[in-house]
């Protein structure tokens, strides 16, 4: 019973370290897209964002034998945090994790018709050669102070459980 105690502290302790490694690299690449101005680099922001979203996301669903961190963590008394916090989470799974490439919709903000959020687009030339292009969707209501603010916060406060451990 007591190696039994024992084991589950132990795997509680690698959750919590590796949850509070994640909210720090989280930070970290915001607060580098934010000095670096990398918003206007809109090939090199996407991608940053991905990671951002994906290793901000990572501890609320890890499947790699550390299980998930306890939920409470997914809940946040203030509300720009909560949506913050929420935008990451759906951003990974919108984005990354459950896209069908070619099928992903979204309503044009315009005209308030359904499009296609991911597009190739080939150019034959004619001659047996193409190019291609392809347009991919931009992040929405994300704003990087807040994501450094949040994944700050939650890494604080990790780290206080943590250290109870």
């Amino acid at each position: 019973m007591k190696r039994e105690l024992q084991q589950k502290r132990i795997l509680l302790a690698k959750r919590l370290f590796m949850a509070e490694s994640s909210m720090h690299q989280a930070a970290e690449l915001a607060r580098f897209t934010k000095s670096n101005d990398i918003g206007r680099l809109r090939d090199v922001f996407a991608p940053i964002m991905a990671g951002i979203c994906v290793v901000y996301a990572r501890p609320f669903l890890r499947a790699d034998g550390l299980g998930p961190i306890h939920e409470k963590y997914a809940r946040l008394d203030e509300p720009k945090l909560q949506d913050t916090h929420n935008d990451l989470i759906r951003n990974r799974h919108h984005f990354y994790a459950h896209r069908d490439f070619l099928k992903t919709r979204a309503l044009e903000p315009v005209s308030g018709t359904l499009r296609d959020m991911h597009t190739v687009h080939l150019f034959f030339d004619g001659r047996g050669s193409y190019t291609a292009a392809t347009q991919e969707p931009m992040y929405r209501d994300i704003n990087i102070p807040d994501i450094i603010r949040l994944a700050e916060f939650q890494r604080q406060r990790i780290a206080v459980e943590r250290h109870k451990v």
